[in-house]
């Protein structure tokens, strides 16, 4: 038995949120569009404290990243998931910032 383990945290988990346990991962998890960061510190801030992290500052270069023309609609019209979509359009992002290629709106 883990001495490390709360049954406190366990339980408000459980009462407060839709948690789900993952058995491979062996965590507790909240899905992101269910998950209420000012409950959950409301909630946990009795038996923690409780920050979110800071936020990245986005550089110029980042926002001025544009994709090709097309790539987008190619990628929808072939019928890919949105999580395909976001990324690949992340993976190919990623590719100019690191090889300083701009495409043209």
């Amino acid at each position: 038995m883990n001495s490390a383990y709360n049954t406190d945290i366990t339980e408000l988990l459980k009462q407060e949120f839709q948690a789900r346990w993952s058995q491979s991962k062996k965590y507790w998890w909240i899905a992101r569009n269910e998950f209420d960061y000012k409950k959950f510190k409301a909630v946990f801030s009795v038996l923690a404290d409780i920050e979110m992290p800071e936020k990245q500052v986005e550089t110029k270069a980042k926002t001025e990243m544009k994709l090709p023309n097309g790539y987008l609609e190619k990628l929808q019209r072939v019928r890919y998931s949105e999580s395909t979509i976001r990324t690949y359009t992340s993976y190919f992002k990623d590719f100019q910032k690191n090889t300083r290629v701009f495409f043209p709106s």
